[in-house]
């Protein structure tokens, strides 16, 4: 962040995809494409959504 409050604060474009991979992760999301994994859908009774 360049101004403000927040000036200097932020994270690096590493350390935010790591963060990012981690939360698709847990969240059952594809780490590559963001959609939710099959495994996901099935569990979320959502299955219908793969054909």
């Amino acid at each position: 962040v360049p101004k403000g409050p927040g000036k200097g604060i932020g994270i690096d474009k590493d350390q935010f995809y790591k963060a990012q991979d981690m939360y698709y992760k847990m969240a059952g999301w594809d780490e590559k494409t963001g959609n939710p994994t099959e495994e996901t859908l099935k569990k979320l009774k959502l299955d219908w959504l793969l054909n």
